[in-house]
């Protein structure tokens, strides 16, 4: 996924994200690519109509995002931490990952799946 996403490409990397979370429902680094695949994706206007491939993205995005959310405190535990971030950094990424979960789940929430 890493390679993916160095080489830019964020459909490859979206759909490794969604393999590694079939089995690692927890890894962080694939949490993070499919629900910032979603910020990226996800239309603001609720009634815009998406692709049949859209909408298979569309639930894998929002299953992430409302996994976020509900485990965010086990996702984002201190002995999870990275050496490298100190606890504020730790501490931020986790506010910046539940917020963008959330705006994830409100635009899908109103989005249509026509």
């Amino acid at each position: 996924m890493i390679t993916y996403q160095q080489l830019n490409n964020h459909r490859a990397a979206f759909d490794t994200a969604g393999e590694i979370l079939k089995g690692q429902p927890d890894d962080l680094g694939s949490l993070m690519e499919i629900v910032n695949h979603g910020l990226e994706f996800l239309p603001e206007q609720p009634n815009a109509s998406l692709s049949e491939k859209n909408k298979i993205d569309l639930e894998i995005i929002r299953r992430a995002s409302h996994h976020i959310l509900e485990n965010i405190d086990m996702i984002y535990s201190a002995d999870k931490k990275p050496k490298r971030m100190s606890v504020e950094q730790w501490r931020s990424a986790k506010i910046t990952i539940l917020q963008s979960a959330q705006t994830v789940v409100d635009r899908t929430s109103t989005q249509t799946q026509r």
